[in-house]
């Protein structure tokens, strides 16, 4: 289970890399601590949908904010692989408590 953290964890780093350095040599940063009126994010960067979108283009910015959202995702894999685990086990108090801390996520996510 600890292979599944830190790989999830080296995809976000290395999406986020790969699509700094595409900002970057693109010359598409701007720092909005420069700029003197906040402008948000760009539809791009607001769904999920756009994301992947986005990234699949190799689109620096959206690359980044895949990164982020892998990262987000990672420990929520990560209990639904207990689950699967539990299941397998036929261990009825882990699979409970597992699917409580699995929905406590998904709700923390989604509402």
């Amino acid at each position: 289970m600890a292979a599944l953290l830190r790989a999830g964890v080296l995809v976000a780093a290395t999406l986020a890399l790969v699509g700094g350095t595409l900002t970057l040599h693109a010359g598409q940063f701007h720092s909005p601590v420069l700029d003197h009126v906040f402008r948000g994010q760009p539809r791009a960067l607001r769904s999920v949908s756009a994301v992947l979108a986005g990234a699949s283009q190799g689109e620096g910015p959206s690359m980044m904010m895949l990164g982020v959202l892998v990262l987000i995702a990672t420990p929520v894999v990560r209990v639904a692989a207990s689950v699967a685990l539990f299941v397998a086990e036929r261990d009825p108090v882990f699979i409970g408590t597992t699917l409580a801390v699995l929905g406590v996520l998904l709700v923390g996510l989604i509402g």
